[in-house]
Protein backbone atom coordinates (compact mmCIF):
# COMPACT_ATOMS: atom_id res chain seq x y z
CA UNK A 1 0.00 0.00 0.00
CA UNK A 2 2.77 2.15 1.05
CA UNK A 3 4.40 1.71 -2.60
CA UNK A 4 1.03 2.68 -4.10
CA UNK A 5 1.06 6.09 -2.65
CA UNK A 6 4.94 6.31 -3.04
CA UNK A 7 4.37 5.88 -6.94
CA UNK A 8 1.09 8.13 -7.61
CA UNK A 9 3.25 10.99 -5.35
CA UNK A 10 5.94 10.38 -7.90
CA UNK A 11 3.61 10.61 -10.91
CA UNK A 12 2.28 13.61 -9.74
CA UNK A 13 5.24 15.07 -9.00
CA UNK A 14 6.87 14.49 -12.32
CA UNK A 15 3.16 16.57 -13.58
CA UNK A 16 3.64 19.17 -11.92
CA UNK A 17 7.24 19.49 -12.74
CA UNK A 18 6.39 19.19 -16.51
CA UNK A 19 3.27 22.05 -15.79
CA UNK A 20 5.62 24.31 -13.63
CA UNK A 21 8.14 24.05 -16.40
CA UNK A 22 5.91 24.89 -19.50
CA UNK A 23 3.84 28.03 -16.66
CA UNK A 24 7.23 29.72 -16.33
CA UNK A 25 8.63 28.76 -19.99
CA UNK A 26 5.40 30.40 -21.06
CA UNK A 27 5.79 33.73 -18.37
CA UNK A 28 8.95 33.89 -19.90
CA UNK A 29 8.38 34.04 -23.42
CA UNK A 30 5.48 36.72 -23.28
CA UNK A 31 8.30 38.48 -21.58
CA UNK A 32 10.15 38.80 -24.31
CA UNK A 33 12.63 36.20 -23.31
CA UNK A 34 12.45 33.94 -26.62
CA UNK A 35 14.83 31.15 -24.90
CA UNK A 36 12.12 30.74 -22.49
CA UNK A 37 13.99 30.03 -19.41
CA UNK A 38 11.58 27.93 -16.67
CA UNK A 39 12.32 26.80 -13.51
CA UNK A 40 11.00 25.11 -10.47
CA UNK A 41 12.52 23.35 -7.53
CA UNK A 42 13.27 20.09 -6.39
CA UNK A 43 11.13 20.30 -3.07
CA UNK A 44 8.23 21.42 -5.05
CA UNK A 45 8.01 17.87 -6.57
CA UNK A 46 6.51 16.82 -2.99
CA UNK A 47 3.97 19.92 -3.28
CA UNK A 48 2.72 18.79 -6.41
CA UNK A 49 2.82 15.11 -5.28
CA UNK A 50 0.54 15.88 -2.73
CA UNK A 51 -1.44 18.13 -4.62
CA UNK A 52 -1.68 15.75 -7.43
CA UNK A 53 -3.02 13.22 -4.46
CA UNK A 54 -5.47 15.39 -3.00
CA UNK A 55 -7.41 16.52 -6.07
CA UNK A 56 -7.42 12.82 -7.11
CA UNK A 57 -9.49 12.48 -3.76
CA UNK A 58 -11.46 15.25 -4.54
CA UNK A 59 -12.47 13.60 -7.94
CA UNK A 60 -14.03 11.39 -6.24
CA UNK A 61 -15.79 12.84 -3.60
CA UNK A 62 -17.15 15.26 -5.65
CA UNK A 63 -20.08 15.14 -8.14
CA UNK A 64 -21.00 18.30 -9.30
CA UNK A 65 -20.26 19.70 -12.92
CA UNK A 66 -16.84 20.42 -14.08
CA UNK A 67 -16.71 24.09 -13.45
CA UNK A 68 -18.17 24.14 -9.98
CA UNK A 69 -16.26 21.03 -9.11
CA UNK A 70 -13.01 23.04 -10.11
CA UNK A 71 -14.03 25.77 -7.37
CA UNK A 72 -13.11 23.22 -4.33
CA UNK A 73 -9.90 22.22 -6.34
CA UNK A 74 -8.71 25.91 -6.49
CA UNK A 75 -8.84 26.23 -2.80
CA UNK A 76 -7.14 22.93 -2.35
CA UNK A 77 -4.60 24.17 -4.86
CA UNK A 78 -4.23 27.36 -2.88
CA UNK A 79 -4.15 25.42 0.33
CA UNK A 80 -1.46 23.08 -0.44
CA UNK A 81 0.83 25.79 -1.56
CA UNK A 82 0.15 27.82 1.46
CA UNK A 83 0.42 25.03 3.87
CA UNK A 84 3.89 23.76 2.04
CA UNK A 85 5.17 27.28 2.14
CA UNK A 86 4.80 28.02 5.43
CA UNK A 87 7.21 24.18 5.91
CA UNK A 88 9.30 25.03 3.94
CA UNK A 89 10.14 28.38 5.97
CA UNK A 90 9.56 26.97 9.43
CA UNK A 91 11.34 23.55 9.02
CA UNK A 92 14.17 24.21 6.23
CA UNK A 93 14.35 28.43 5.82
CA UNK A 94 13.49 28.01 2.17
CA UNK A 95 11.31 30.64 0.77
CA UNK A 96 11.18 28.23 -3.25
CA UNK A 97 8.45 30.92 -4.13
CA UNK A 98 8.83 34.85 -4.19
CA UNK A 99 6.23 36.65 -4.77
CA UNK A 100 7.33 40.09 -5.82
CA UNK A 101 7.23 42.80 -8.12
CA UNK A 102 9.83 42.72 -10.82
CA UNK A 103 9.31 46.68 -12.09
CA UNK A 104 9.47 47.88 -8.63
CA UNK A 105 11.45 45.59 -6.79
CA UNK A 106 8.87 45.33 -3.78
CA UNK A 107 9.53 42.76 -1.85
CA UNK A 108 5.76 41.36 -1.36
CA UNK A 109 3.54 41.18 -4.46
CA UNK A 110 0.38 43.15 -3.38
CA UNK A 111 -1.72 40.14 -4.18
CA UNK A 112 0.24 37.54 -2.05
CA UNK A 113 -0.95 36.66 0.77
CA UNK A 114 2.21 36.48 3.36
CA UNK A 115 4.38 36.04 0.10
CA UNK A 116 2.82 32.25 -0.05
CA UNK A 117 -0.10 32.01 -2.38
CA UNK A 118 -0.87 34.92 -4.85
CA UNK A 119 -5.16 35.13 -5.11
CA UNK A 120 -4.25 36.66 -8.68
CA UNK A 121 -3.19 33.20 -9.81
CA UNK A 122 -6.71 32.09 -8.89
CA UNK A 123 -7.34 31.75 -12.71
CA UNK A 124 -4.32 29.47 -13.20
CA UNK A 125 -5.30 27.19 -10.58
CA UNK A 126 -9.01 27.12 -11.41
CA UNK A 127 -7.74 26.59 -15.41
CA UNK A 128 -5.17 23.82 -14.10
CA UNK A 129 -8.65 22.08 -12.20
CA UNK A 130 -10.77 22.39 -14.64
CA UNK A 131 -8.07 20.57 -17.08
CA UNK A 132 -7.69 18.07 -14.01
CA UNK A 133 -11.02 17.27 -14.04
CA UNK A 134 -11.17 16.94 -17.64
CA UNK A 135 -7.99 14.92 -17.77
CA UNK A 136 -9.03 12.92 -14.76
CA UNK A 137 -10.44 9.60 -16.39
CA UNK A 138 -6.94 9.35 -18.82
CA UNK A 139 -5.14 10.49 -15.52
CA UNK A 140 -6.07 7.60 -13.53
CA UNK A 141 -5.56 4.75 -16.39
CA UNK A 142 -2.18 6.58 -16.57
CA UNK A 143 -1.95 6.21 -12.90
CA UNK A 144 -2.86 2.65 -12.87
CA UNK A 145 -0.35 1.53 -15.29
CA UNK A 146 2.38 3.56 -13.21
CA UNK A 147 1.88 1.53 -10.61
CA UNK A 148 1.79 -1.85 -12.41
CA UNK A 149 5.52 -1.23 -13.33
Amino acid sequence: MLAWYLQRIAAFGCLGFIIEVIFTGSKSVLRGHYDAPARTYLPCFFVYGTGGMLLEKLDSTISWNIFLKAIPFTGAIFAVEFIFGLVLIQWLGLRLWKYTIEETGEEIHRFSILGLVRVDYAVYWYGLSVLFIYFSPRIKVFMNVLSRL
